[in-house]
């Protein structure tokens, strides 16, 4: 199955990418090839986050493990999400886990969904917590935003499902020949008849 990934407002980082979502402060995808461990990011020890678009690391302080980094190894504020520490550190971690070992060396995009709920930061920002996190992996080793789709999960307790911003590529229509018999060869003797007597009338008028 080819599918094809909307390249929505892309920032693009070394061997990766996100599609910023620049209402609700956080990526609508990831994007990273390869298997990569998660970095632990400080705000004032190194390796330290550099601050996203929406948010510092100011905002997300006093909410401890209430993030998670949907491109692991790096410490960019525009890449994480807000999950709760269950969720995170449980079926989340569980389908990370599977994703390194199974899809390690292919294009892997990462999203989640998100509702009304919030949670009121210290800085006193409101954040969308998410409601389940999608992984898609394509059969490729580089960047791209079409290709072979070999797997893909949605981590909550709904059903498997693709994220709104991947389209399955349909075929083109194929174009039927019909053979010369019935029905097909008794419409082309009847529009043949029709023409030949409207022929004839216009002569003999």
């Amino acid at each position: 199955m080819i599918v094809n990934i909307l390249a929505l407002s892309i920032i693009a980082y070394n061997n990766s990418i996100i599609s910023y979502n620049y209402t609700n402060g956080f990526p609508n995808y990831a994007a990273v090839v390869g298997a990569h461990n998660h970095t632990r990011c400080g705000c004032y020890t190194d390796p330290k986050w550099k601050n996203g678009i929406n948010y510092t690391c100011e905002d997300w302080a006093g909410l401890p493990n209430y993030h998670w980094q949907l491109i692991p190894g790096i410490c960019e504020m525009n890449s994480v999400v807000p999950m709760s520490p269950l969720f995170s550190n449980g079926p989340w971690r569980k389908a990370e886990n599977h994703l390194r070992k199974r899809y390690g060396k292919y294009l892997t995009f990462r999203g989640c969904d998100f509702n009304d709920t919030s949670i009121i930061t210290k800085t006193n920002k409101s954040m969308k917590v998410s409601t389940g996190c999608y992984w898609v992996v394509i059969n490729s080793t580089l960047i791209t935003y079409r290709g072979e789709l070999l797997d893909y999960g949605y981590v909550t307790g709904s059903a498997k499902k693709l994220p709104w911003w991947v389209q399955i590529e349909t075929a083109p229509m194929d174009i039927v020949e019909y053979p010369l018999g019935f029905p097909g060869g008794i419409m082309i003797v009847i529009c043949s008849a029709i023409s030949l007597v409207v022929f004839l009338s216009s002569l003999i008028r």
